[in-house]
């Protein structure tokens, strides 16, 4: 009896001649700064205890009326139905319009971005970069935020809301109740220090400072480059044309208007020495690092992930 001979459409489906899938690994470029991520844990009990008793309510609870109790009753006197049923099973609440409460990621950027926030608190969430940005602004503006976890939960029984950001004013008065949560937040902020090596940790906001906030980043403070920076108008660093026969930007030669800017810069850098400025050259130029390849690769089990999700879902 002559052996069998598998044809090649044979030989590709039996088992033999599965091939299994190629790993596949993606090289991503990756941010070489060290990412700051302030989540607390110990802290958590008690901060949420500040939080619920602090904070007010500023939208009523969304109550959800069952079925059982409209489904005999006309459409027309429904709505009558689901406020005569609101008030006899949920008591009325106090609705406050507290304006020194900013809600939501667009709108508690655009507050650190006008630098109007004192505090700023934030869910924990993933991905990470929806929030990132937020990070990055505090610690350029010198703000102190925490990452809550189960923050929109909280948030819901205390203020009637759901969201993963939310920003206290600095204009907030004296005798509010909301100055707790403040306090709060500024003292444990100051267990999770900001590493050197985060991209904003040595960044101004802007050039030329002000004088107060050149008083802030040291005491004391060098007076002559405090005066020099108040009197310095913005003006002085454009280049200007003095006649139209000469150009206004000459390469290669000692310009005054660029000597002076570069001393400027140099003077507000020796400010800021006494930390370590890793991102900072001699000559007073930014030291740019160069970009992180990261190795990623694909989950085997992402249909079984996925599954067992839809089946949490379902329960």
């Amino acid at each position: 009896m002559e052996t069998p001979v598998l044809t090649r459409l044979q030989k590709k489906l039996s088992l033999s001649g599965k091939k299994q899938k190629k790993e596949i690994i993606k090289n991503v470029m990756d941010n070489p700064h060290k990412a700051y991520w302030p989540l607390i844990s110990e802290e958590l009990t008690s901060f949420n205890e500040v939080l619920t008793k602090n904070l007010p309510r500023v939208r009523v609870k969304k109550v959800n009326v069952p079925w059982k109790v409209l489904k005999d009753i006309s459409k027309d006197d429904r709505r009558k139905a689901r406020e005569d049923y609101i008030k006899k099973n949920y008591p009325a609440e106090d609705v406050t319009k507290e304006e020194n409460l900013v809600f939501g990621v667009n709108d508690v950027t655009k507050s650190l971005e006008t630098d109007s926030c004192s505090v700023v608190l934030v869910a924990e969430v993933t991905p990470r970069i929806l929030i990132k940005h937020i990070i990055d602004l505090c610690i350029l503006h010198k703000v102190p935020i925490l990452v809550i976890p189960g923050m929109r939960q909280v948030l819901e029984e205390s203020c009637g809301l759901k969201s993963i950001a939310l920003a206290i004013k600095r204009s907030l008065p004296k005798e509010s109740n909301i100055n707790n949560v403040i306090e709060a937040v500024q003292k444990i902020s100051k267990k999770y220090p900001v590493d050197s090596l985060h991209l904003n940790s040595h960044k101004l906001n802007t050039l030329p400072l002000h004088k107060e906030e050149i008083c802030n980043i040291t005491s004391p403070p060098n007076e002559e480059v405090i005066e020099k920076i108040g009197e310095t108008k913005l003006s002085d660093y454009y280049l200007h044309r003095q006649s139209l026969s000469e150009r206004v930007f000459i390469p290669n030669s000692e310009n005054t208007h660029r000597k002076r800017r570069q001393e400027l810069i140099n003077d507000v850098i020796s400010i800021t020495s006494e930390t370590d400025n890793s991102n900072i050259c001699d000559n007073g130029s930014t030291l740019y690092k160069p970009l992180k390849v990261k190795r990623l690769k694909g989950n085997k089990n992402r249909r079984k992930d996925k599954i067992q999700k839809l089946k949490s879902k379902n329960k």
